[in-house]
């Protein structure tokens, strides 16, 4: 594809965690970078969630007051 960048710049978080863990045998901070990545992923899942209930709400309010007005 692209090459990366100059040096590791384009590097991805679980391709880094790969390399600590297996090519630096710095298993510490693997766990650590993996624990982070989890987090992250954990609260934009919570939020997705969030606003995706948002706007289910806003169509089951929608369609009721459609059926009244047609009605």
């Amino acid at each position: 594809m692209t090459s990366g960048g100059p040096g590791t710049t384009s590097q991805i978080l679980p391709l880094l965690i790969f390399r600590y863990n297996f090519q630096f045998s710095q298993y510490g901070l693997a766990s650590a970078a993996s624990y982070v990545l989890i987090i992250v992923a954990t609260i934009l899942a919570m939020a997705y969630f969030v606003l995706l209930g948002r706007q289910r709400k806003q169509v089951r309010v929608a369609k009721p007051t459609a059926a009244v007005k047609a009605a």
